[in-house]
């Protein structure tokens, strides 16, 4: 797994490494007079394998190597410690010497059962996707294989939020494509009218993703996000300019004069708009921190779409109006049901127009009364960076009093997950390490991961869950259990809380 492309480090969880253990006695030690030090010592000084020289013929040449490194028990336990007058004092006249492991107050526990577990992390700026799909290859080649008694199952995957979220925006896209398409018929009545606006949106949409590759960002989850805003802003242009020309064309003038007076008259407001509306989203390219690696690619989407689409309305849009339209004598059934509608929609907003003309100090009051309702309403809402998306996954920090045994938090671990058992039914596994390393290390440390079943399999969310934990954990006065709700977007600190103490 190691060698999977991306693939930056395989933490294991739960290991227990083969180590010998000797355990002195201090009665013995004594009786003999020896220290622990001297026993450390001995070990240091016996405990090698050093090149003895070598012997060399006419055309050969062999390295001598004394085997002087211990491996088992027995040899461990006649190490001479000592040889005097007095007799020869071994290793295994002081101390107990078995094979074990090299940290035995550490455990990790799926469903109480022990285990050991496999933590992949990909590369800064790597694929997770690709890495993702690399490893159930191999983890299906690792099933086949696999020795009898041995049991292999994922635990989780948090590339499964990856790929939902960009399902989600693709599908977004085509929605919001199919919206555009249908609000620019409904209000232009006329096919030929609709498809030259409509040609301006994947054009422009593919012509970003051209800045995109020179950048060296990916089609992600932003650039998405950024293509499904940029959908409904690059026709703008397009519509002002075809309906400058339709109109002309519509009083009469040939399709080649209506092109070419249509689309200088409003040529500067089509330039002077575009450049307004880039420059919001370009600062945006420039920003530091968090802020910009999130939003960096999202303005640069936007500003190159919204940029490519004055073009192509300067250009592609002029040209297809004046092969595609023209003047009709006659109106379709659509024209002669809506004009009604659009017709009253025309006359209410030159009526309301002439009205705020004539009383200026009335829009004056509306706008400061906008403003007012902004800045006020505004600071009534909450602020933060993200909101929480049910991930159903849970994680615990468990903290006993110092000094408390590994055996004991070992019991109040076991006894957690008994809890839980019972009190959420929506539980798929639950992970659980006493005295974890990447914690405190200490005896009295703990960690649990609980993963719950998909959102649609369940009735109770990820936040009502964990408040009932975190009310739960409230009456187990022998240790401190912190309930965690993984973060939508995680700064890269542990468990991606705002704040840390």
């Amino acid at each position: 797994l190691q060698t999977i492309t991306g693939v930056g480090s395989i933490v294991i969880w739960g290991e227990r490494k083969y180590a010998m253990r000797i355990v002195m006695d201090p009665q013995r030690l004594a009786s003999y007079g020896l220290t622990p030090s001297d026993v450390r010592q001995v070990l240091a000084r016996e405990n090698v394998e050093l090149p003895s020289g070598r012997l060399e013929g006419a055309t050969m040449e062999l390295s001598l190597r004394t085997l002087g490194r211990l491996s088992t028990a027995e040899e461990f336990l006649n190490l001479i410690l000592r040889d005097e007058q007095g007799g020869v004092v071994r290793l295994g006249d002081v101390a107990r010497v078995y094979l074990g492991a090299e940290n035995e107050r550490t455990v990790l526990k799926r469903d109480g059962v022990p285990m050991v577990a496999l933590a992949i992390s990909p590369q800064p700026g790597a694929n997770q996707i690709e890495i993702a799909d690399e490893f159930y290859r191999r983890y299906d080649q690792l099933l086949a294989s696999k020795p009898a008694g041995i049991e292999l199952k994922v635990a989780f995957d948090n590339t499964r939020f990856i790929r939902g979220a960009i399902s989600e925006v693709q599908e977004t896209l085509v929605i919001a494509f199919a919206l555009v398409v249908l609000i620019i018929f409904l209000f232009l009545r006329t096919w030929r009218a609709t498809i030259i606006p409509v040609v301006a949106i994947p054009v422009s949409l593919i012509a970003s993703f051209f800045f995109v590759w020179l950048a060296g960002f990916s089609i992600n989850l932003l650039t998405l996000l950024g293509i499904v805003l940029a959908t409904g802003l690059v026709v703008d242009d397009a519509i002002v300019m075809m309906e400058n020309i339709f109109k002309r064309i519509e009083n009469g003038e040939d399709p080649r004069t209506a092109g070419e007076k249509g689309a200088s008259e409003i040529t500067f407001a089509i330039i002077s708009t575009t450049i307004t509306l880039a420059m919001v989203f370009l600062p945006v390219i420039f920003l530091q921190g968090i802020t910009g690696r999130l939003f960096r690619e999202f303005g640069l989407v936007v500003a190159t779409s919204v940029l490519i689409s004055a073009i192509v309305s300067l250009t592609l849009t002029p040209m297809m109006s004046t092969a595609i339209l023209r003047h009709s004598a006659s109106q379709s059934w659509l024209v002669r049901v809506t004009e009604p509608f659009f017709v009253w929609l025309t006359g209410s907003y030159s009526r309301s127009v002439e009205r705020m003309v004539r009383s200026p100090l009335t829009a004056a009051v509306v706008m400061l009364a906008a403003i007012a309702a902004l800045f006020g309403i505004g600071s009534l809402i909450k602020s933060e960076l993200a909101p929480l998306e049910d991930r159903s996954v849970l994680t615990m920090n468990l903290t006993a009093p110092e000094g408390t045994t590994y055996d004991r938090m070992n019991v109040i671990i076991d006894s957690l997950q008994q809890r839980v058992q019972r009190a959420v039914p929506e539980k798929k596994l639950l992970i659980t390490v006493t005295s974890p390393f990447f914690l405190s290390g200490g005896s009295n440390a703990g960690f649990a991961r609980l993963i719950l079943v998909d959102p649609e399999e369940r009735k109770r969310s990820q936040m009502a869950i964990a408040a009932m934990l975190t009310k739960m954990m409230r009456d187990a006065t022998e240790v401190r259990t912190v309930v965690i709700q993984e973060q939508t977007i995680s700064t890269g600190q542990r468990a991606g809380l705002p704040v840390q103490v």
